[in-house]
């Protein structure tokens, strides 16, 4: 679990899955960072906002050159500033939105349905890693790994959201599944800042990650 999880996750599938997974991760703690912003848990959000800059981006830099992806390493770190010195929030979104945008130009460099779908799997697979780390027995021990688990959980929401309608015609019962699985996770986070109980188990997680993988493994 915890920072092993998500290096594990870095290393699942073959190359592009590696790279795919590689931009969710650093999706997934921005966009709870800036939740954790918008929600005013300053102090909260600032340890994602550094943490894709300060470990995973280093990782990815020799990824995006052997695909002659552009690096957004400037727009990661103008976020993490905006957060970092309290700027108003409608300033810390527009930062935000500038680093989706070369995260989407970066994905776009991949175009393989089956490779994308493993990269959910692998992203959620992580969720359940973080949040065993981050829940034990209905309490929240580590806020940060539950927190990342919503992110990377949120992220592959996103990104399946995204599916061109070609795509969805070619996912068929697939992409029904797979978002049904991954709207089943919201109440598992009742809040993200905290709350006193919860009442999900890391195992539910794991369970939607397998039952993603059977999904996505019918789509060719």
């Amino acid at each position: 679990g915890g920072e092993g999880g998500e290096k594990a996750a870095a290393s699942m599938g073959g190359d592009d899955v590696r790279y795919l997974t590689l931009l969710g991760l650093v999706e997934g703690h921005l966009r709870a960072g800036l939740e954790l912003y918008r929600q005013g848990a300053a102090d909260m959000a600032r340890t994602h906002m550094k943490h894709p800059g300060d470990e995973l981006y280093a990782d990815l830099e020799p990824a995006l050159s052997a695909r002659k992806a552009a690096g957004f390493g400037p727009s990661l770190e103008a976020l993490a500033a905006a957060v970092e010195n309290g700027k108003p929030i409608a300033e810390a979104e527009k930062a935000f939105s500038a680093v989706m945008e070369e995260i989407d130009k970066a994905r776009a460099t991949i175009d393989d349905l089956p490779d994308e779908l493993k990269s959910l799997m692998a992203l959620i697979r992580t969720a359940a890693d973080e949040y065993a780390v981050g829940v034990k027995e209905g309490k929240v021990t580590d806020p940060h790994e539950y927190q990342d688990a919503w992110g990377f959980t949120q992220t592959a929401k996103a990104q399946l959201a995204k599916r061109s309608e070609a795509d969805r015609k070619r996912l068929g019962q697939s992409y029904e599944q797979i978002a049904g699985e991954l709207n089943k996770l919201d109440a598992a986070w009742p809040s993200l800042v905290p709350p006193d109980k919860v009442t999900t188990d890391a195992s539910v997680i794991y369970g939607a990650a397998a039952r993603i993988e059977i999904a996505a493994l019918a789509v060719k």
